[in-house]
């Protein structure tokens, strides 16, 4: 299955679907893994799709906050994203 194919809607999946794929609508065996949607696809510094198997992307939590440690294969950039729920900013005052 190609990398195209495994995308999410939101974005890319990073574990590939068991050996065999499944029957529309079956529940993966239990302990089979899980396709992991991540909320982007592409490196933030170089643009490379991260669905090259070379690249990596890890899921990880502190708390309740979601992080992804990530390295780049094209670039060698490694980063972490950490997804929130709400971003507080402010805007300068306009000069009339």
């Amino acid at each position: 299955m190609r990398a195209a194919e495994r995308r999410g809607r939101r974005g890319l999946a990073v574990a590939p679907p068991p050996a065999g794929g499944l029957a529309a609508g079956a529940p993966a065996p239990r302990g089979a893994p899980q396709p992991v949607v991540v909320p982007f696809s592409y490196c933030p510094r170089c643009a490379a799709p991260l669905a090259d198997p070379a690249s990596f992307v890890q899921e990880y939590w502190v708390a309740v906050q979601t992080r992804f440690s990530c390295w780049c294969r094209a670039c060698s950039f490694a980063f972490e994203i950490a997804l929130s729920d709400r971003v507080t900013g402010h805007e300068t005052r306009s000069q009339p």
